[in-house]
């Protein structure tokens, strides 16, 4: 098993844990155990029975923003003020982007934890603080 890791690491050009971790990943497979390995070259995470091989992520800086035309990007989606009626985003406000900092609720159809939201769409515990998160006046309005 040990070789079969390496090797998928390999392909997804990621670095190989030493030798030592690298067995103790493999115990607690072999063993039922979540294996939960982060060290900083490389991430080792399993979720719903799946281990997910990842390259450190960190946070982007989020700011104030108006959008405009060009829009918004830089953490793998992209905010514009494209007019689409009845949805998105309304014109005109100043939207603040910041990261998870607990309690936050979102009304979709009726009022919901983040919480709530994120473990209803198996959204990994360790992607969580990762999410920008779009308020204006304090008040949740989306999730990228």
């Amino acid at each position: 098993m040990a070789d079969m890791i390496d090797a998928w690491l390999l392909d997804l050009d990621l670095p190989l844990p030493s030798s030592g971790l690298l067995s103790e990943i493999v115990r607690r497979l072999q063993a039922g155990q979540t294996v939960d390995v982060v060290t900083p070259q490389l991430q080792l995470r399993e979720h719903r029975d799946l281990l997910y091989a990842l390259k450190p992520a960190s946070p982007i800086q989020l700011e104030s923003c108006q959008l405009s035309p060009q829009g918004l990007a830089g953490f793998g989606s992209q905010l514009t003020d494209r007019t689409v009626e009845g949805q998105g985003l309304r014109k005109g406000p100043v939207y603040t982007l910041r990261y998870r900092q607990g309690g936050e609720t979102l009304r979709l159809t009726h009022r919901r934890s983040l919480k709530y939201l994120f473990q209803a769409y198996r959204v990994p515990a360790w992607v969580r603080p990762l999410v920008p998160l779009v308020f204006s006046e304090q008040k949740l309005v989306a999730v990228v």
